[in-house]
């Protein structure tokens, strides 16, 4: 099943096993503004400078497959169709779901709610991870820098690997090409 919520696209991706090892499944979750890839997550935890394969599949996937993708609102909007019980039944059925890793999180943000000088309260609305950027926010490809530095400094220890200056110089080519396209992460 692929679900689009928003602009947040999350998926199972198959991968076949070899000779006598077993299929593999991974959760993988795209965000997305304005055609831009803003975050991956994929239970791979492959971490390179491309996307894994995992996710390269379910981005195909949502393009040669629209009309089989599940689309929903932002996750605020359907929220904001819900009356009171309906928004009480919601969160407590989430809460049941995933409480081994969302009940200390619920408790600390309840706690805030109730205090009435507290920040949560001087804030109107709430963050919403579906519904994309607001026009006046910068938007940039998603780009794990700590991960490339790694791989640099790897790469650079590896000096006498024939391969190693290839891939730095496909690395530095991609930069120039963020700058030359004024994509703030070539920065």
């Amino acid at each position: 099943r692929v679900l689009q919520v928003g602009f947040h696209l999350s998926g199972n991706i198959r991968e076949p096993g070899g000779p006598g090892e077993p299929e593999r499944l991974y959760h993988v979750s795209i965000s997305f503004d304005r055609c831009k890839i803003t975050s991956v997550s994929c239970g791979c935890d492959n971490r390179d400078l491309f996307y894994c394969a995992h996710v390269v599949a379910l981005s195909l996937y949502r393009i040669r497959h629209a009309r089989q993708v599940e689309l929903r609102l932002p996750i605020s909007e359907t929220l904001s169709q819900m009356n009171r019980d309906q928004l009480q039944k919601f969160v407590q059925y989430l809460i049941s779901a995933h409480h081994t890793e969302v009940l200390p999180t619920a408790q600390r943000l309840a706690d805030e709610i109730l205090l009435l000088g507290s920040e949560i309260n001087l804030v109107h609305g709430a963050p919403d991870p579906t519904a994309g950027a607001g026009i006046e926010d910068a938007n940039c490809w998603h780009l794990d820098e700590e991960q490339i530095q790694e791989q640099v400094k790897q790469l650079l220890s590896n000096g006498g690997y024939y391969g190693a200056s290839q891939q730095l110089r496909s690395m530095f080519s991609k930069v120039r090409e963020m700058l030359r396209m004024r994509d703030s992460n070539g920065a």
